[in-house]
Formats: C-alpha cells, sequence, structure tokens
C-alpha cells in the first residue's frame, strides 16, 4: 500500500530508501515471511521532485565536481535505476583471491541467478560471465548486458497492491534514535519541509538502502558508528572514453562471443588470477560502438582484426582519504548538514593496467592496442561504493558479513556502500545480489 503519511504501527522491517537494494530486500524478505509487515521509506516520490532532488546537494572537491553527485543519489522511486544505463556483468574475483572482502566470492556468485532475473538479464551473464580468449592464458572475454530495468514501473503495482508492505514516499529519514544497541526510533520530516507531519517511526529491524552517499551521512547524522570508518574508503570506478584503438583477432573474438546478441557488449580483461600476481586491480577493456574490420600482421600471420575505440573502466583502490563527511557550514532545506566528498583518482594505476593489458594481448598474438591518449582525462562511472565497507572488525569496516552494524543488533545497510573493494563491473547486478542474500538473511533470522 502506498502511505499518505506515517502511520503508528511498529512494523517488523523498515527500509530506508527504494531503489534496488531497498526494494530488493523488501522483495525477497516478503516472499520469505508472509506474516512479516514492511515499511520503505522514499524521500522522492513515485515522480521526481525538485525540492527531493535539492536534498542531495553536495559540497566536493579532488577529481569531480560537486553537480557530479546528485545526478546518481536519484530521490525518486526506484533510486537511480531510473537513471542508470542499465550495463551489468558479474564482479571478478580479484578482490575475493586478494582476501579484501569477507565473505567467499562463492557466496556473492550463488545470488546472481536470482539477481539477473529480478534486472531482467540473459542467463549467459551467470552461467558464461567470461571464458579466455582462444591462444592466450591472461586475457578474458568478458561481456557486459544493457538491461535497464526501471524498478519504480516493475514493482509499482506491487507496492500498491501488497498487504505486507506499505510505501511512504514524500518523506525524509533526518535521523535514528537509539538506545543500546537497538534503533529504537527512526525521525522522518516531509521532504518539502515544514515539519508539520514529523514523526518517529518504530520496526523490529532497520535496513539503510540510500546509496553510497546516503547512508554515511545519516549515519553521521545520527552520531552512530564513531569507532568505525563510516564514510571513509569512497569509491567510484574511474571512466576514460575513447581511451584508445584496440584490434582483436576476429575469429578468436567470434568463437567466445558467438553470433552479435542485442544488449550485449564486447569487453576484455585480464584473468584475476594475472592481477593478483602482479599486483594490479581489475580493468575492463570495453569496446564502443562502431566495430570495423581490417587485416593486421599479428605474430607473422595476416589475420583479420575488429577494431574500435575502447572505454577503459578501472577498480579504484580503496583509501581512508577518500571520503563522505559532514559540510561545517552548508546545509541542505531540511536545516540539516550537506554531505562533504572528497574523491581523488590514481592516474598512474591506470597507465600500468593499460600497460600490462597491451602487453599481454601482443605477446597472445591475438591484437594490439594504440598508445593511450594523453593526458588520461577521467570522469566517474556514478557508481558510488565503499563508504559503509564490510568487513572482520569495526576497525576497518562499517558492518560486518552480514551486512549488520557494528554498533547496533538490528540495524543493516544494502547497496555498494558496503563494497570493501569494487572490481571493475558496474555493480549493480552485485549489489542487487548482496540484497537478495540480506532479504534471505532477514528472513532466516526473523
Amino acid at each position: 500500500m502506498i502511505l499518505d503519511e506515517p502511520t503508528g504501527e511498529t512494523y517488523d522491517v523498515l527500509i530506508i530508501g527504494s531503489g534496488p537494494a531497498g526494494l530488493t530486500t523488501a522483495k525477497i524478505y516478503a516472499e520469505k515471511v508472509p506474516s512479516a509487515r514492511v515499511l520503505i521509506i522514499e524521500s522522492g516520490a513515485p515522480r521526481v521532485l525538485h525540492h527531493a532532488a535539492g536534498l542531495s546537494k553536495v559540497v566536493a572537491s579532488g577529481d569531480l565536481a560537486s553537480d557530479y553527485y546528485p545526478a546518481h543519489a536519484q530521490r525518486t522511486l526506484g533510486g537511480t535505476s531510473t537513471v542508470w544505463t542499465g550495463l551489468c556483468t558479474e564482479m571478478e574475483k580479484r578482490a575475493f583471491l586478494a582476501g579484501e572482502w569477507p565473505i567467499q566470492y562463492k557466496e556473492l556468485a550463488s545470488k546472481y541467478q536470482e539477481a539477473a532475473l529480478i534486472l531482467d538479464l540473459p542467463s549467459e551473464v551467470y552461467e558464461k560471465p567470461s571464458v579466455l580468449l582462444p591462444g592466450s592464458t591472461h586475457i578474458l572475454y568478458k561481456p557486459f548486458y544493457r538491461r535497464a530495468t526501471r524498478f519504480a514501473k516493475k514493482y509499482r503495482s506491487w507496492l500498491e497492491t501488497s498487504p505486507q508492505v506499505d510505501l511512504l514516499p514524500g518523506y525524509t529519514v533526518v535521523g535514528l534514535g537509539v538506545g543500546g544497541r537497538l534503533v529504537e526510533t527512526v525521525r522522518v520530516e516531509p521532504t518539502a519541509g515544514g515539519g508539520a507531519n514529523s514523526a518517529s517511526l518504530k520496526a523490529m529491524r532497520v535496513v539503510l538502502a540510500c546509496g553510497g552517499i546516503g547512508n554515511p551521512r545519516l549515519l553521521l547524522l545520527s552520531e552512530i558508528g564513531a569507532k568505525t570508518p563510516v564514510g571513509r574508503y569512497f569509491m567510484d570506478h574511474p571512466h576514460m572514453y575513447q581511451a584508445f584503438l584496440l584490434s582483436v583477432d576476429r575469429d578468436a573474438l567470434v568463437q567466445v562471443s558467438g553470433p552479435p546478441q542485442r544488449g550485449r557488449i564486447d569487453a576484455f580483461q585480464l584473468t584475476s588470477e594475472y592481477c593478483v600476481e602482479h599486483g594490479l586491480l581489475s580493468s575492463s577493456f570495453q569496446f564502443m560502438k562502431g566495430l570495423a574490420e581490417r587485416l593486421e600482421m599479428l605474430r607473422g600471420r595476416r589475420r583479420v582484426t575488429r577494431f574500435g575505440q575502447v572505454i577503459l573502466r578501472s577498480e579504484m583502490k580503496a583509501s581512508p582519504n577518500n571520503r563522505v563527511t559532514l559540510s561545517n557550514d552548508r546545509r541542505d532545506a531540511l536545516g540539516q548538514p550537506m554531505a562533504a566528498i572528497h574523491l581523488d583518482f590514481d592516474r598512474g594505476q591506470i597507465r600500468r593496467e593499460f600497460d600490462q593489458f597491451s602487453r599481454v594481448l601482443v605477446r597472445s598474438g591475438l591484437g594490439r592496442t594504440s598508445e593511450l591518449r594523453g593526458g588520461i582525462q577521467l570522469t566517474g562511472g556514478g557508481h558510488l561504493m565503499g563508504t559503509t565497507r564490510m568487513g572482520t572488525s569495526p576497525t576497518d569496516s562499517v558492518v560486518n558479513a552480514d551486512c549488520r552494524l557494528w554498533d547496533l543488533d538490528n540495524a543493516y545497510v544494502a547497496g555498494s556502500s558496503v563494497f570493501p573493494a569494487s572490481g571493475s563491473a558496474n555493480p549493480t547486478i552485485s549489489l542487487v545480489a548482496l540484497a537478495v542474500r540480506l532479504g534471505g538473511h532477514l528472513a532466516e533470522t526473523a
């Protein structure tokens, strides 16, 4: 049911945010616990409202400007799924092999099939996420699949008719009231301001699902997690468009990719094992549109290659210096401190990853690259990650392996803000897989 205003009901689970992470957690939990009552709070409305969008403004320093971030923190039903391009591929194993995640890769991989169904993706995305190029031991063909599922459209009727789940749109959570090790109240105000219908809501368990900026900001506003690195280790995916020209042996490519498939985009990367052995992060090298063919000499043989411009998308090393804090002097329309963000990219890392890929490709005899475009002009991918990272102790993380806050027994975090390392893959299918896992965990411990 879609509510007009808060009720006095105490819910089993209260979820803050109606993006892919929040809606997935709610749906999985509700399906597994038919008697449960769930409330989803959405700062925006079923359509984008100007006064809601204004609450996503930030103060930024570093490589990305202040106006970059609000576009990737949509306050509306469906969250950023209302604007995303839909690119999906599984996260690489590199970070798990390097021990940067507190769970095994198989725990995440086991949820990709359910995540793919939620995102309307083909089975290839989890059945055959990558394959070695024939003749190479270190280069993977790892395609992206484009399905821009709009969660607002997909789940609107379910929200309107579900006897289990209520949606409260147009209200913003301004703080969490804590008693001992429990969140006892969730304080909300009308997003449009005025405060006439402010309320303190109650639930047995609370899930923060309001994004890589919204999650740490709410914890900081609520003075939760002071002894954990809340807001630190902020990550995005550095992108370099038209980074270089890539040629790949046509026959080898066709052998692994098969015939053209609508919504599939060819991409390549070094294996996770190679990256770990050589101290590299993950990078993907994705063909842009407009592939052509030509004859080239590769290791003394004339071969037909497919070539085109490439998008270089890199993993970003998690650094405590990249972080989300609260502004000292800038406030939003509800009178709360804005988020203050600092993020710097490592251009030397980008160069090292490109150089290694180029050398391995040439040695394989399967292709070559042009020189990397000068200047290394980078932008982000709108993938806001890492600010409430998952780990094994409160000294180096904000949530445990079950996505529960270290400081509290009934509060959890959903979304890519829990990623301790991101890989280079677009994060949506992985954050949805983690939300499937979290929904199941909440059901098992109900």
